[in-house]
């Protein structure tokens, strides 16, 4: 009878863990897919002097819905294929030479990743965070934690 309440106990703490666990990993997903964004909208900017203003812009597929004053469809609309993470990609102008590139996730709470894109002195600014929302900070990449790591390009 110890030896399977010493399972139990294990069980229970061991599986919420694994969990936790390949949902960070699955989340790292949605980074890199936007890490491959920058590229793309670095250069847009360098030859048009403006950020892209929608999703074909970006170089994505056309948008098939609207949130915040901007594109927005679901991860496989945008990405062409289905992630067990995300489940919607918004992008949402806030100012002048300013976009928010968003990952919605099916979870609940959502663990949302916020993607800043600013312009300033001709050079393009990256900022991922997580909006200071400090129960998304585990399910999502070291690098949007703080919000405080920029990449300059450009």
């Amino acid at each position: 009878m110890i030896v399977v309440a010493i399972v139990g106990v294990l069980a229970a703490v061991a599986i919420p863990a694994y969990q936790n666990y390949t949902l960070r990993a699955e989340s790292v997903d949605g980074y890199l897919q936007f890490a491959a964004l920058k590229p793309r909208i670095g250069e847009f900017y360098y030859a048009k002097g403006r950020l892209p203003a929608d999703f074909v812009e970006l170089g994505l597929p056309k948008a098939t819905g609207t949130a915040y004053g901007g594109d927005s469809a679901t991860f496989d609309e945008a990405f062409g294929y289905r992630s067990e993470v995300w489940k919607s990609v918004e992008y949402q102008p806030k100012a002048t030479n300013r976009f928010v590139f968003v990952l919605r996730s099916w979870q609940t709470p959502d663990i949302g990743l916020h993607f800043q894109i600013k312009t300033d002195g001709g050079m393009v600014r990256f900022r991922c965070t997580i909006n200071g929302n400090t129960t998304r900070a585990s399910f999502v990449p070291a690098q949007c934690r703080d919000g405080v790591v920029t990449e300059w390009v450009w």
